[in-house]
């Protein structure tokens, strides 16, 4: 009929229907956000007028992502919603819906109109699904989380139940009934956090951390140059590898103090060390713009067979970026007035820029690891590391490969020229200095 059909202009609605369904599905975990579902939560409440909704997201997911990469964490994601739908009728009952909170985000949503036995559900039932299901959730990813990271992934469940009626409006009342789930969830997290910032206030006011030194080499001979000072927290905790306890550190704002006492640790750790050899010590660069930063090492290092400042490399790591480069320099001047030398890490990505290097002017550049794994097998990787050993030729700074593993990297390494070399097949860290590997024989 002529009034059927579609005015010239106007939208093709299946175009448009099309274009909605793309824009609310999550082709990662395979998945329609929930408003995609409307029409059947609509048909839920009118067979059953309450409604259970569980929220279930990776705890503080945007930093765990961060942590590992966003590739990684699109891997767990995809996980949790493929370990969901399997669970569909042993944890949840068959009736229940499965829906994203929102395209590309890390939260699940389970709307669930009745229990197993084919009740209304109250809030015990859920609670005690939404513990059920975390568990099981975690035991299904943990095969695709780093194993690093594994202390630090966590599924928070929320639960809430929703009481439709008629003068309410089923979309509003829902969106409130998610958000009333994500705010148990969230309550729950924040009690955890309070009890995790407690733990990492102790770790710090007590100095809970151990010194790995790991060995950096002339690559052309093998020879010790010097050791890198690697923190780990304590053994068996969640704050165990440096990665997880400087991210949790950085949302509480204690950085500053966890870096000095990192610091501290080494420079305590490494007495002994051989005069000549370099030690390396990872440093904020927040930390070094404090004035008082120069004259704190200098009275640390007269500790009774403390290394002497000459032999000690203040190695830069920016996790935030150097906001005035004029008061940054004045401040380093201080500390190689000292005697200190500096070295710039992870060059090549990250905030490691060549402006903070023509800036800096450090003694060492260490070339970051991503950028030497595979690098026999990447013309790319290859060209980079060139133009750095360019730039570290013209400014006089000696350039340390970090992250050599296989003995195919170490020889490109060493066919390019690089100096120094750092990595497990060189030697691994170890918690003393005598017993660090550093022949540097090819897969010690």
């Amino acid at each position: 009929m002529p009034g059927d059909r579609i005015q010239p202009g106007a939208p093709d609605p299946r175009r448009v229907l099309l274009g909605l369904r793309s824009a609310l599905y999550d082709g990662n975990t395979g998945l329609y956000a929930f408003p995609y579902h409307f029409d059947q939560l609509q048909r839920m409440v009118e067979y059953r007028p309450t409604l259970g909704i569980l929220s279930l997201e990776i705890f503080d997911f945007d930093r765990i992502e961060w942590l590992c990469g966003w590739q990684t964490f699109d891997a767990i994601l995809k996980g949790m919603a493929e370990a969901l739908a399997a669970l569909k009728g042993s944890a949840y009952p068959v009736s229940g819906l499965l829906a994203s909170a929102g395209v590309h985000g890390g939260a699940f949503l389970l709307f669930l109109p009745e229990n197993f036995l084919g009740s209304e559900l109250s809030l015990a039932d859920l609670e005690t699904m939404a513990g059920r299901i975390s568990r099981k959730i975690h035991r299904a990813i943990c095969h695709r989380i780093p194993e690093e990271l594994s202390p630090e992934v966590e599924i928070s469940g929320g639960y809430s139940v929703l009481r439709c009626e008629p003068v309410f409006r089923i979309e509003r009342l829902i969106y409130r009934g998610i958000e009333e789930a994500r705010s148990v969830a969230a309550r729950a997290v924040h009690r955890d956090e309070l009890k995790r910032g407690a733990e990492l206030r102790q770790i710090i006011r007590a100095g809970l951390v151990e010194t790995y030194f790991q060995p950096i080499v002339h690559v052309q001979s093998g020879e010790v140059f010097g050791y890198e000072a690697l923190t780990r927290g304590p053994r068996g905790s969640m704050f165990e590898t440096p990665k997880v306890m400087f991210g949790f550190s950085d949302r509480l704002r204690l950085s500053p103090l966890l870096d000095g006492v990192c610091r501290k640790r080494a420079l305590l750790s490494a007495r002994g060390m051989a005069v000549g050899q370099k030690l390396f010590l990872n440093s904020l660069a927040s930390t070094l713009s404090d004035p008082r930063f120069a004259e704190g090492e200098a009275e640390a290092l007269r500790w009774d067979g403390a290394p002497m400042a000459s032999d000690v490399v203040l190695e830069i790591t920016e996790r935030t970026g150097i906001d005035n480069f004029e008061t940054f320099g004045r401040r380093l001047e201080r500390i190689r007035a000292r005697g200190f030398q500096l070295a710039i890490d992870d060059v090549g990505t990250g905030y490691s820029s060549l402006q903070t290097i023509s800036e800096v002017r450090p003694e060492f550049l260490k070339i970051d690891h991503s950028l030497v794994k595979n690098i026999h097998q990447s013309l790319i990787k290859q060209e980079i590391v060139a133009s750095i050993l360019q730039i570290g030729a013209r400014i006089g700074s000696r350039v340390i490969a970090e992250g050599i593993e296989v003995e195919e990297e170490h020889e490109m390494i060493r066919a390019f020229g690089v100096q120094l070399g750092q990595g497990f097949l060189l030697g691994a860290p170890e918690p003393h200095l005598a017993g660090a590997k550093g022949s540097g024989a090819p897969g010690h």
